[in-house]
């Protein structure tokens, strides 16, 4: 144990050892917390609860070549830019009149910087094979998820091929992969870019069918007319059940044996990562790689949760208030729009005392200064945009009695209870022979639940 948590350990003493109880702390537990625990300890402590099994190993080769400094700066000045343009339209944005040739957002985002011509290269390699058979989309539904289709694609590509070289090296059959299956898929834009990719069918389960879908025929509107780059058609066959997935029996939608089947359930809210586990046990169908990136995890309920037994025995929880008052904590991670505007309200909190301090107390001040930052924060899309307009109403989250005052760490607390919630569900999936290790696929700036679990179940169990 390091100094540092032996001096949190001996401040925290007396503190409740249940997490069945309800609070308030002491005082000077909150205090301990707030002065000792840092963000080094805090993740020390997660990696020595759970043996280090939860440390997220980098997604491929693409998280080291592609997310540099650059090109995470641009990114972010992109996706606040396009945010902002959705905020300016209102309403109106859900008019087909705000959707655009897919990849080009991308492109213009990831591929301008001249100093770094292979990645941009690579960039623009990697958009064209994912979109270029894609309907128009809009900039922020790009930006926010084309780099985790990309991301997910390219991850279970490289799996398919290490699987397939440790089956043909072991003398085995070799494998295939006949079909990937995407639960929640929406608009099936992730399953048929992983089937392009693969060469293999797909199949979309969820229970809505959006007029946005790659599938939808007719379509009810017509793409652009003058590409950038040109179009080609899909040459994989994507099947979809209009269904919760609990509801849906594998031989009646799957066109190929668990064996040959890979799973993708990307941002299941809450326990719909754990039923999707259960349902596929009790049918006797567990795939040969799953791909889960859990999301929602202040929505997992005990009775849906796929252990319970870990629940009660490790995490002493037995009961619905007691796992929400730790699954809450996993809402301290916050996302690129939400670390944004909280830098931006610790600015204005700032001038507010300043101007408070020096006697002027002028709310014209604040308000420049608001504007000021938010004119840095939230770039326009492009020389022709409306200039941005002010932020969202100002909320006194930075004050003196707010948590992230009294918690620096608060990221690191919401990865400590995501892990232990995951922990659970990696111990499940090993039980049932599956090798399991945590990705890192993108960068928090996408999506701050950017990580999923990489499953692969042994052969001879498949």
């Amino acid at each position: 144990m390091t100094d540092a948590m032996k001096r949190l350990a001996t401040a925290l003493e007396g503190s409740p050892a249940s997490l069945e109880h309800e609070g308030p702390l002491q005082d000077a537990h909150l205090i301990a917390i707030r002065d000792l625990a840092t963000s080094a300890t805090v993740t020390d402590l997660r990696n020595r609860l759970l043996n280090g099994s939860l440390c997220p190993q980098g997604a491929t080769r693409l998280t080291a070549a592609l997310w540099n400094e650059t090109s995470v700066r641009g990114y972010q000045k992109c996706l606040l830019a396009a945010r902002q343009a959705r905020l300016d339209a209102g309403h109106s944005f859900n008019s087909y009149d705000h959707l655009a040739e897919a990849g080009v957002a991308m492109r213009s985002a990831m591929c301008s910087d001249g100093a770094q011509p292979k990645t941009c290269a690579e960039w623009a390699r990697l958009i064209d094979l994912y979109t270029s058979f894609l309907p128009d989309r809009s900039h922020i539904h790009e930006l926010e998820n084309l780099p985790q289709e990309i991301a997910i694609g390219e991850l279970l590509r490289e799996t398919v091929e290490r699987v397939r070289r440790a089956e043909d090296h072991a003398g085995g059959d070799g494998f295939a992969l006949d079909c990937v299956v995407d639960v929640g898929g929406g608009n099936g834009f992730l399953a048929a870019q992983v089937a392009e990719r693969l060469q293999c069918d797909s199949v979309v389960i969820d229970p809505f069918f959006p007029a946005h879908s790659i599938d939808c025929c007719p379509r009810l509107w017509r793409d652009t007319a003058h590409r950038a780059r040109p179009a080609t058609r899909r040459q994989r066959t994507l099947h979809r059940t209009v269904a919760l997935f609990r509801d849906v029996r594998w031989s009646d939608a799957v066109p190929a044996a668990p064996a040959r089947t890979a799973l993708i359930a990307k941002h299941l809210c809450g326990s719909g990562v754990d039923e999707v586990l259960r349902h596929l046990e009790a049918q006797e169908c567990l795939p040969r790689i799953l791909v889960l990136a859990p999301c929602c995890f202040n929505k997992i309920t005990v009775d849906r949760y796929c252990d319970a037994a870990y629940l009660r025995q490790v995490m002493g929880i037995d009961s619905e208030e007691a796992l929400e008052r730790v699954n809450r904590l996993t809402d301290w991670n916050m996302s690129c729009y939400q670390s944004t505007h909280e830098r931006m309200l610790a600015r204005v909190e700032a001038a507010r005392r300043s101007s408070a301090t020096s006697g002027r107390g002028c709310a014209c001040e604040v308000q420049i200064a608001m504007e000021a930052v938010a004119s840095q924060a939230l770039p326009a899309v492009d020389s022709s945009s409306a200039a941005a307009s002010p932020p969202c109403c100002y909320q006194r989250r930075s004050g003196p009695r707010s948590i992230a005052n009294s918690i620096t760490c608060t990221h690191d607390f919401a990865l400590l209870a995501e892990a232990l919630l995951n922990y659970g569900r990696m111990q499940w999936l090993q039980q049932r022979h599956y090798d399991v290790h945590l990705v890192q696929y993108v960068p928090d700036v996408v999506t701050p639940k950017n990580k999923c679990w990489l499953a692969i179940r042994q052969a001879h169990t498949s």
